[in-house]
């Protein structure tokens, strides 16, 4: 009797299995449709639905329809984008040169410059952009530098955010 009640319930999850539609659609994008290059970096959704693309030569937001570029800095055209973590208020943009902030309510980029006490200062490609289960974000650089920021309630009132300002190519030679 269990026998036969199996066979018919297999046959019938097998059935439904198969009768489930496989609709994945994949769309390729290129500069053809507006991205601002072929390599992409660093790619994540923020929480509006929007697909944020980070590319060698600058930042892009897809809505669905239409891909956007953005400029995080007017004096630094093709900024290389090598990560992206999205918080409640912001975008952490991990560059070739440190970390930009991209601020929801504002709709504005801001450099992030932050000196340790043991003047560590993050001016490298910024590889990843992680968040622990404290709040406390984690940067990881060239060099093999782990740099952790302490939490997000704390972290304005430790930190310098200047507006972006491009001295020179790599913000005045700064390691």
């Amino acid at each position: 009797m269990k026998s036969p009640v199996l066979s018919i319930l297999f046959l019938l999850i097998s059935v439904t299995l198969l009768a489930v539609p496989n609709d994945f659609r994949f769309r390729h994008f290129s500069v053809e449709d507006g991205l601002s290059s072929n390599s992409v970096r660093a790619i994540m959704q923020d929480k509006y639905g929007f697909l944020w693309i980070g590319t060698e030569e600058g930042l892009n937001r897809y809505d669905g329809i239409m891909i956007k570029s953005y400029s995080i800095c007017p004096q630094a055209a093709g900024k290389y984008i090598s990560s992206l973590y999205g918080t409640k208020k912001n975008i952490w943009i991990g560059t070739d040169e440190g970390i930009y902030i991209y601020a929801y309510a504002t709709e504005t980029f801001t450099y992030f410059d932050l000196t340790t006490p043991n003047n560590v200062r993050i001016t490298s490609i910024v590889n990843h952009i992680l968040q622990d289960k404290d709040g406390n974000l984690w940067f990881s650089t060239n060099g093999a530098r782990l740099v952790p920021i302490q939490s997000i309630k704390k972290l304005f009132g430790t930190i310098r955010i200047y507006k972006c300002v491009r001295n020179s190519s790599k913000h005045n030679g700064r390691q």
